[in-house]
């Protein structure tokens, strides 16, 4: 059966994923989200999966309703996951950012790709290029104009330069 990776660890250093991170994949770590078999049959393994693709960030005063009933973490997990598995920092999506990225917890970057999502927002839309050497990213924004429907033939969104030190 062919699968796509539920995550991938680049330069040893950055967790990219989905969703986030859960209870269970805090229990197991780095080494048991390698040791999981496609498809998952064991409960704790189907656990993970759905951590890693569908996860939210609580923040204070969340309720646990606010989630749809999706698995959640907090900050003081997402600092104690990075320092057990020796990560510089965890890359998500899942989440609709307006500017197309948040850094929120500090060893988490959440990145939102579908520029103005479901037509409805006027949200950017972010691509991260990651330097594993010297640990800097350039981050492409682009922002959908607002002009008469036509093809994407014949235009592309504009793009913004911004970089960052992770």
């Amino acid at each position: 059966m062919h699968s796509l990776p539920l995550a991938a660890i680049l330069n040893d250093s950055y967790l990219c994923l989905s969703g986030g991170i859960g209870p269970e994949l805090m229990k197991v770590g780095i080494p048991g989200l390698r040791s999981i078999q496609r498809p998952p049959t064991l409960t704790s393994h189907i656990s993970i999966v759905t951590e890693c693709q569908w996860a939210c960030l609580k923040l204070p005063g969340d309720s646990d309703s606010q989630t749809d009933g999706s698995p959640m973490f907090t900050e003081e997990m997402i600092t104690k996951f990075c320092a057990e598995n020796k990560l510089r920092m965890i890359i998500r999506s899942r989440q609709l950012v307006a500017e197309g990225i948040l850094n929120f917890p500090e060893q988490m970057i959440t990145l939102w790709t579908p520029v103005s999502f479901l037509d409805s927002f006027r949200n950017a839309s972010v691509s991260l290029r990651l330097n594993g050497e010297n640990h800097k990213a350039s981050i492409m924004r682009y922002n959908l104009q607002d002009r008469e429907p036509g093809s994407l033939d014949d235009w592309r969104p504009t793009a913004g330069r911004n970089a960052m030190t992770l």
